[in-house]
């Protein structure tokens, strides 16, 4: 578990991001197909049945362009946050401000979840994980991806912590694994590569944050799963 504190400040940075706008014009419904395919390898939309949930769905987060599902469902303690700043909201998508810890759903309520680069953003990544796996019904499907640190980054990760305002954690591909089959889920397919250049468009290579983003494409990279309850 993170420091509260130290999470409040991360929520703080990761709001100052996204009301700057810089993601605002690349996440659409062709960039989060393209998510599908390049990183999960499939573009099967019948993936998407029944009910469905995002946790941390940000304000363009893949919830609100997933197509076939019955219910659509987005959660984020910044929700209310997004709302007072006047950003996106997505008719057909439910958007609700709370805590991936401590969800306010009863057991057993969705067929699909989405943790898509969050578990690094929150204060107690375990019993995410843990409250996903409750409020999924047997046989259903979680589509997780995760930037973890490479593991010659292990020995130096304290650094990453005193640095990296965005994230309280920063885990490895064992430790997020362990999470989840921790968690109960089986994982049943995965797929890792090099982390693309990401956020790198959205600064001028005068900026601090170019650079920024920069070491953080060397340091981390991409794990894409699906697994099941």
């Amino acid at each position: 578990m993170a420091k509260y504190r130290r999470w409040l400040k991360a929520q703080e940075a990761e709001l100052d991001f996204i009301v700057s706008g810089l993601l605002e014009s690349s996440l659409d419904a062709q960039y989060w197909e393209n998510v599908l395919i390049k990183d999960f390898s499939f573009g099967d939309r019948s993936f998407w049945k029944g009910r469905v949930i995002e946790i941390g769905c940000g304000i363009k987060g893949m919830i609100h362009f997933v197509k076939g599902a019955g219910l659509k469902v987005g959660v984020d303690p910044l929700a209310l946050a997004f709302k007072r700043a006047n950003l996106s909201e997505f008719p057909g998508t439910i958007r609700l401000c709370a805590m991936g810890e401590t969800l306010p759903f009863q057991p057993n309520s969705f067929d699909r979840a989405i943790i898509y680069n969050v578990l690094d953003h929150t204060n107690n990544p375990r019993q995410i994980l843990k409250e996903t796996f409750r409020i999924l019904r047997p046989g259903s499907k979680l589509l997780f991806s995760l930037f973890a640190i490479a593991p010659w980054v292990t020995p130096i990760r304290w650094i990453l912590d005193l640095m990296d305002r965005e994230h309280p954690f920063h885990l490895t591909l064992q430790e997020a694994v362990s999470m989840i089959k921790s968690a109960g889920f089986e994982v049943v397919r995965m797929k890792t590569y090099k982390r693309r250049a990401y956020r790198l468009w959205s600064c001028p290579p005068s900026s601090s944050k170019h650079w920024k983003h920069l070491g953080a494409n060397l340091l981390h990279y991409s794990v894409n799963c699906i697994a099941v309850k």
